[in-house]
């Protein structure tokens, strides 16, 4: 569904709330602190992995986050989403910007057929329908695109690319994007 508009940037964290909880994905220990990607020490402890098994909740996560991000009400103008201390790159955006090659098809699909020969799985309808109508189909559409990315990573190696010039420019992995800096 589409949304035409969303709630107020208070009941976006109310409800994001909610549901982090209600799936279980947010942990608290003060006396044993969790160490951060970032290498921090931080009493709380929000598991995103746990999302992949809630697309509804995932999905409404996203789309709060673009409404809260661009601080205005478009359906998921920007694919792009920033977890604050965790890195998050973009495969084909990687490709895009590494392979100097106009390709005729900037899909992962194409871009797994023309390079390790795997496509994506095929399905009818959305992926949140398919989660409720065939949820081990579901499961072998994400794993395939695992795959394809693992597969894409072992022959381009982009992910060592980005790793080294952002370690000799002392920048984020996703400020690879930049133009310069």
């Amino acid at each position: 569904m589409i949304p035409s508009s969303y709630p107020d940037a208070s009941e976006i964290a109310r409800l994001s709330a909610r549901m982090l909880l209600e799936i279980k994905a947010v942990h608290f220990n003060a006396e044993d602190p969790f160490t951060l990607a970032s290498g921090l020490p931080s009493p709380t402890y929000v598991d995103c992995r746990k999302l992949i098994s809630y697309p509804r909740i995932r999905s409404t996560l996203m789309d709060f986050m673009d409404a809260k991000k661009n601080n205005q009400y478009f359906f998921k103008q920007n694919q792009f989403v920033d977890i604050i201390g965790v890195e998050s790159l973009d495969y084909i955006r990687l490709h895009k910007k590494y392979s100097w090659k106009d390709e005729p098809s900037w899909k992962l699909d194409a871009i797994g057929e023309k390079y390790t020969g795997i496509g994506k799985v095929d399905y009818e309808g959305n992926l949140d329908q398919l989660f409720e109508t065939d949820l081990q189909k579901y499961i072998q559409y994400n794993f395939r695109d695992v795959e394809i990315l693992k597969l894409l990573d072992e022959k381009l190696q982009y992910i060592a690319l980005t790793k080294n010039l952002s370690h000799k420019g002392k920048h984020n992995y996703s400020e690879v994007y930049a133009n310069s800096k």
